[in-house]
């Protein structure tokens, strides 16, 4: 017998259910066996899954992702490779809090919740930085990425970046059988990319693991290029089942122009195209501090202003050797017409662009 209440708006209606029935035997003759089946699991390497491979990026224990206290967000190399990801502003794509800015088109490490964030490899320290902007991130040597909202824990060392931090896991060898992959992609604006990845057991206690990727892209803009080549190798050693030597290393060169947009941007260059064309006018600094003066011929000190006298020689197409960085004075400019802007142009010359090396040598 069940008890039944219900609460109305005016009062309270309960009744009494009554229920009643037949105990019931089962039949064997109702059973049903059924075939046996197997069900085989996606490699590690392949699976999208955020609990299908070993995290340990917080606090350095072996606890699973759902046992972590923190936001994490992994990103495996099938995602990797799936979505294309080429620098640290596509993170954004898999992750929340992580818009990254352009950093003059060369960021090199992301923001995340507005600020810089740390980028460890394993769990160690990688770079550091004082605006995000520096050599890319070579993704030949990472298996899966681990971004962590908030500040680094005491196992990855004391840091200013506390809006959180990216650890690059790197590739690991394969211990159960050879195994090999080769990509290629060409694309429009003259993409061109292709690598080998291929490793595999020389033992059962020594594994081995060689990749390699190349590029040689142009680009959307004029004059954009980006040459690169990485090399990754690691080897495993497992003499016994408590202990495991982990040893990598890493070449990675890169000759890439960075996109520094354009300046002096205005509402008809956004809406039609039209770029406010012009040269800085300042004058010459006087010798020592302060280095500018105003129009009345007094120094200017300490509030931003702009300078007066006669206007320095045009040394060069914008000026700039008399180009200041805006404080205590403000660059004095004489604008020129506005004209048409191709919209794959883009302030730098020929020649501005930007040559990278990064060695590494890790042992775990």
């Amino acid at each position: 017998m069940h008890y039944y209440c219900r609460t109305l708006l005016t009062g309270t209606l309960c009744s009494w259910l009554a229920l009643s029935g037949m105990a019931q035997t089962p039949s064997t003759d109702d059973t049903v066996k059924l075939e046996r089946f197997e069900v085989s699991g996606v490699p590690v390497e392949q699976s999208v899954l955020p609990t299908s491979r070993p995290f340990n990026s917080v606090f350095g224990t072996a606890d699973s992702l759902l046992e972590t206290p923190r936001n994490v967000t992994i990103i495996s190399r099938e995602q990797l490779t799936a979505i294309s990801i080429q620098d640290v502003r596509d993170f954004a794509k898999l992750t929340s809090s992580s818009y990254t800015r352009t950093n003059f088109g060369a960021p090199a490490n992301p923001d995340l919740r507005g600020q810089n964030a740390d980028v460890f490899v394993n769990g160690m320290r990688e770079r550091m930085t004082s605006n995000g902007n520096g050599m890319p991130i070579d993704f030949n040597a990472v298996e899966s990425v681990n971004i962590v909202k908030g500040p680094a824990t005491a196992v990855q060392g004391a840091s200013t970046y506390v809006g959180g931090f990216v650890d690059l896991i790197a590739k690991r060898p394969f211990f159960d059988g050879f195994k090999g992959s080769v990509f290629a992609t060409v694309g429009t604006y003259d993409t061109r990319r292709w690598g080998l990845d291929v490793g595999g057991p020389i033992s059962s206690k020594l594994a081995y693991r060689i990749s390699y990727a190349g590029e040689d892209s142009k680009g959307y803009y004029y004059d954009q290029y980006a040459k690169k080549h990485s090399v990754y190798g690691a080897v495993t050693r497992k003499p016994t089942e408590n202990y495991e030597l982990f040893l990598n290393g890493q070449a990675f060169y890169a000759e890439y122009v960075e996109n520094f947009g354009v300046n002096r941007p205005t509402q008809n260059l956004i809406d039609n195209g039209f770029y406010r064309t012009g040269v800085n006018d300042n004058p010459a600094p006087l010798p020592g501090f302060p280095a500018f003066f105003d129009a009345a011929g007094v120094p200017i000190i300490a509030s931003p202003a702009i300078p007066g006298g006669v206007a320095a020689p045009i040394a060069d197409p914008q000026n700039s050797r008399w180009v200041t960085s805006g404080f205590p004075v403000s660059n004095r400019m004489l604008y020129g017409p506005e004209v048409k802007l191709d919209r794959r142009l883009r302030l730098l010359r020929p020649g501005d662009n930007s040559i990278g090396r990064n060695f590494k040598l890790q042992g775990i």
